[in-house]
């Protein structure tokens, strides 16, 4: 590497520390500090907002089967028992779509795919991505990104 290339990249590391410092003491309310504050009315809202949007997607329609709908709900009382007080209403909605996979977004609401049911091997493994997606409602993690991906 030339000298002047390696001078170069100092150089704009440097600059990118000094602009995220500035960043950092011009507006300290920044999401990921202690300070950002979202009312849990607002972010219910929120959740709601986003809910809504999903209505028109098949892979988000809730799946109608009694058995795993309430296979998932022991599991999620269990979870949600064990962990104790909370602020939210966890709310677990089981969908259609067949990724594995399980999201959050505000207000406590949390999305599992029939695919993630199906490619689990035990209740166990299920409780275990609940309780994952649990830590990320708590954290308030999703409100946190939306408000620094928009702004807000």
């Amino acid at each position: 590497m030339s000298q002047k290339l390696l001078l170069d990249l100092i150089k704009l590391i440097g600059l990118f520390a000094i602009l995220f410092a500035g960043f950092k003491l011009w507006n300290p309310d920044l999401p990921g500090s202690e300070d950002f504050n979202l009312s849990l009315q607002n972010e219910d809202k929120l959740g709601e907002i986003i809910a809504e949007s999903f209505e028109d997607d098949p892979k988000f329609q809730r799946l109608n089967n009694d058995t795993l709908v309430e296979a998932l709900e022991i599991i999620t009382n269990r979870v949600v028992k064990n962990i104790g007080l909370s602020d939210y209403d966890i709310q677990v909605t089981l969908t259609e779509g067949e990724d594995v996979n399980a999201f959050t977004i505000p207000g406590g609401r949390i999305y599992v795919m029939r695919g993630l049911l199906e490619f689990a091997e035990s209740p166990e493994e299920v409780a275990a991505v609940i309780a994952h997606e649990i830590g990320h409602v708590e954290q308030r993690h999703v409100v946190k990104r939306i408000a620094a991906e928009f702004g807000l």
